[in-house]
């Protein structure tokens, strides 16, 4: 692993720290460019080194089977820039949950950039930091998540935000607070995948080939484990790509997402009636393109604040 500075002032942007990273020929290097002293960039790199280190010794050590976040991976990011009264008690908490191949770093220079008036709790992706189990589930996911939510806000009404993966999480976690007593503000969900194992059977692709991560398959609760959720949330809603994503690694995989594209519910219609909750498009967009999208991300924050403010 290596680690340098670039003080050059072409190289910097308007951030206080921009890292770029690169793997090559089993070597890990970081570029870091700073606006801030040498002395506390210095104590940033060393800092930073130390937990990269942490995570790598972590993955040598442990099994599929651990259930223990790997040390020095901070669970989640809290972004709070409106005070009242001294304290943030009165301003509306989301919770919001990791794409897949992501961590909290995925929304940062998004969803975070527009809801300054939010306390806004950023998860990053455990079932990644833990090296994709085997024998991992959504289910246990949401209890491992829940510790910290309940840790933040003991009680509802909850407000959530999950992109794909992230969304299919945030399902689950509302699932098992609304099934013990809790109450759902608002569940949006960004072009998430439901029910996977139905469209794998759709289009003919054998059981045993698993063409994305193995815990989507299993992640199928049913309508009526299910229907307390509904019963105890104000509002849902899916915003549904229009453009199939282009990021697949096989014909298989590029045959689910071409479903999924053209799917009208994406397949969440399977799990909650359609009436139950609000259908919004990211116009033009894929799956992951949106990010990059600033009238996409608007109208994602404006549907945020107008439903939850």
């Amino acid at each position: 692993m290596e680690l340098t500075i670039d003080s050059s002032s072409s190289n910097k942007n308007s951030s206080a720290i921009d890292i770029t990273g690169i793997c090559s020929r089993g070597v890990l290097s970081f570029k870091i460019g700073s606006y801030l002293s040498e002395k506390t960039t210095r104590r940033f790199i060393t800092n930073f080194k130390g937990m990269l280190e942490n995570i790598i010794n972590f993955h040598k050590n442990s099994t599929s089977s651990t259930r223990q976040l790997p040390i020095g991976v901070e669970p989640y990011f809290q972004f709070c820039s409106v005070i009242v009264d001294g304290t943030s008690s009165s301003i509306p908490t989301l919770f919001v949950l990791p794409p897949g191949e992501g961590g909290a770093e995925s929304y940062f220079g998004n969803i975070a950039q527009n809801l300054g008036g939010f306390n806004l709790i950023i998860f990053n992706n455990f079932y990644l930091a833990m090296n994709k189990p085997d024998t991992c589930s959504f289910e246990q996911l949401a209890k491992m998540y829940l510790k910290y939510i309940r840790e933040l806000q003991p009680h509802g009404p909850y407000h959530f935000l999950g992109w794909s993966f992230g969304g299919l999480l945030s399902l689950e976690i509302s699932k098992q607070l609304t099934n013990s007593g809790e109450k759902i503000g608002t569940l949006t969900m960004i072009d998430s995948y439901f029910n996977v194992i139905k469209a794998c059977h759709d289009i003919g692709l054998p059981k045993e080939k698993y063409v994305i991560d193995r815990i989507n398959y299993a992640y199928t609760p049913g309508e009526s484990c299910l229907k307390n959720f509904v019963e105890n949330s104000n509002k849902i809603a899916l915003f549904k790509a229009t453009r199939i994503n282009e990021k697949y690694d096989s014909d298989p995989q590029f045959l689910l997402y071409e479903y999924y594209r053209n799917s009208k519910y994406n397949n969440l219609d399977t799990l909650i009636d359609p009436g139950s909750w609000n259908l919004l498009y990211l116009d033009s967009e894929s799956h992951n393109s949106w990010v990059h999208n600033k009238s996409q991300v608007d109208k994602i924050c404006d549907f945020l604040v107008s439903n939850i403010m």
